[in-house]
C-alpha cells in the first residue's frame, strides 16, 4: 500500500517535469481599473456640483440684476404699451400709504416701478411680480 502511495507521487512528480500539470481551468474575470472609475466617477460628481452651485448663484445674481437695469425694465413696459425712445428715470415704490391720497398711485403696491420721462412727459406705474401696467399719465 505504501508502495503504491509513493508510485503515485514518483508519477507525478515526473509528470509535472515534463510539462504535463492537471490544471483546473481558471475564471477570466474582465479586468477593470477600479482607480480610474473611482477618479472619473470624483471628477464628474466636482463638476455636476460646481454647476448647479455657481449656476444657481448666477441666475439669482442675474434675475437681481434685470430688475434694476432701466433697459431691461422699458423692454418689459415696451411689450405691453407704446414707450418713448428714451431713458427713464426709474423710482420703485416703498410706502403705498402716502402715494394712495394721488389718483394716479391709488393702485400703487410696494415695489411697484414708476418710469418718468421727461422729454416726453409721460408717467408709466408698473408692477414687475405680475408684468401689468397699472397706470399711465401725462405729467407737468
Amino acid at each position: 500500500m505504501e508502495k503504491d502511495g509513493i508510485k503515485d507521487f514518483l508519477d507525478a512528480l515526473s509528470d509535472k517535469n515534463r510539462g504535463i500539470e492537471n490544471k483546473v481551468p481558471k475564471q477570466k474575470y474582465k479586468k477593470t481599473n477600479f482607480f480610474k472609475q473611482g477618479l472619473f466617477a470624483l471628477v464628474f460628481l466636482a463638476c455636476l456640483i460646481f454647476l448647479i452651485y455657481f449656476g444657481k448663484v448666477f441666475y439669482t445674481n442675474f434675475n437681481l440684476k434685470k430688475l434694476d437695469d432701466k433697459s431691461y425694465l422699458v423692454s418689459k413696459v415696451s411689450q405691453l404699451v407704446e414707450v418713448p425712445g428714451e431713458l427713464p428715470v426709474i423710482v420703485t415704490v416703498t410706502n403705498s400709504d402716502i402715494l394712495n391720497k394721488q389718483i394716479f398711485f391709488r393702485d400703487a403696491k410696494v415695489g411697484d416701478k414708476l418710469l418718468i420721462f421727461g422729454v416726453s412727459k409721460k408717467a408709466i406705474l408698473y408692477r414687475p411680480s405680475t408684468n401689468r401696467v397699472i397706470s399711465i399719465a401725462p405729467i407737468n
